[in-house]
């Protein structure tokens, strides 16, 4: 049950930046319990604000004073893992641009290859 929690988590959440052919569906994280989602990502529940998958891309929001870097740096393996897939690269952006607020960190994960 918990697999599919985890699935369904990353499955149904969308901001996609990704391909077209998949349509994005927006989902709030408070659909979800903490739980669900630290599955999902590994990181606390309690520190994602947002979460998108479109194909093979999983893209997380979340608060840098909520989470450690080690969390952070396992984030990846975790969501691939629970996409039965491998991790094909990460990418960190930096929150210091305009469309951030203070203390959100964008993480985007694709996996695969």
């Amino acid at each position: 049950m918990k697999l599919f929690a985890t699935a369904a988590v990353l499955a149904a959440t969308a901001l996609a930046a990704c391909a077209p052919t998949e349509p994005a569906v927006e989902v709030s994280v408070t659909d979800w319990s903490a739980e669900d989602l630290n599955a999902a990502t590994g990181m606390p529940g309690e520190a994602i604000i947002a979460a998108s998958k479109a194909e093979n891309r999983v893209i997380v929001f979340y608060r840098d004073d909520a989470v450690t870097e080690e969390q952070v740096a396992a984030a990846p393996a975790q969501i691939c893992s629970n996409l039965e897939s491998d991790v094909f690269s990460t990418d960190g952006v930096d929150p210091t641009t305009p469309e951030f607020a203070d203390g959100v960190k964008k993480l985007t994960v694709t996996c695969g290859g």
